[in-house]
């Protein structure tokens, strides 16, 4: 809803547009009583438009800054914590966040992970259309956020696991074949292409979320992967490995 879309604003500009029909077509007076009327109303219109329309501008600026900050959180709990802060700064109240059993309040906002409901956002006081959507739209975001961190951390694990049965990990079954000695020139033979790649990433100095954001995989892929090479390598650390590349 827009600040035109107000129904007391909508009824005011019709009372103004009906003062104003009357004068044109039935012949209503314009004294000076009439028009000082008139100019109050058109006046109080405006002072009240201009006022929604600020609150809204700031409204979608908050919703914004609120959604990047919930978008780059990396964990379950990082993501609750995050969409609750943002949730408060969006409705100008207090917004608590809690996981069983919510209490009776204005406003209640699941946050699901598939078909469980993981937590509430429980607003105490009465919000407008526009503020409720835009919170709506957070809970549902943070649930989408939770269900990637949930997915990453089985993705973790199973790599993990497969690491510790002597496997190779996802990627390596998909490159299992050594990378070629001509790899960015200096990676060993006895590191997969997608060690090959991390490898020679790690030597610039990058960390796990920039070769993730590189490669398009996972922060906790990537930890995996290093985790590979420095065993492999024989390194206790990227210092070693980059100390030794020299």
């Amino acid at each position: 809803m827009s600040a035109a879309d107000d129904p007391s604003l909508q009824q005011l500009r019709r009372t103004i547009d009906e003062r104003l029909s009357r004068i044109a077509t039935a012949g209503e007076p314009a004294g000076p009583d009439t028009s000082r009327e008139l100019a109050d109303l058109i006046e109080e219109y405006d002072r009240r438009f201009a006022g929604q329309s600020a609150a809204m501008r700031r409204m979608i600026s908050e919703t914004e800054a609120a959604i990047a900050t919930l978008s780059r959180a990396t964990d379950s709990e990082t993501v609750l914590q995050s969409v609750r802060a943002g949730a408060a700064e969006i409705a100008g109240t207090a917004v608590r966040l809690v996981e069983h059993d919510p209490p009776p309040a204005e406003l209640l906002l699941p946050i699901r992970l598939g078909d469980a409901t993981v937590a509430t956002l429980v607003v105490e006081d009465r919000v407008d259309p526009v503020v409720e959507g835009a919170l709506v739209s957070m809970a549902e975001l943070a649930g989408l956020l939770l269900e990637t961190a949930a997915w990453q951390g089985r993705e973790a694990r199973q790599l993990e696991l497969l690491d510790a049965a002597g496997g190779l990990g996802r990627s390596g079954l998909a490159d299992a074949e050594p990378a070629p000695a001509g790899v960015a020139g200096r990676a060993p033979s006895a590191l997969t292409r997608r060690e090959a790649e991390i490898h020679q990433l790690l030597l610039t100095g990058a960390g796990n979320r920039d070769i993730a954001e590189e490669l398009f995989v996972s922060v906790e892929t990537v930890r995996s992967h290093v985790k590979r090479i420095l065993h492999k390598l024989g390194a206790r650390n990227r210092a070693e490995l980059i100390a030794r590349s020299d």
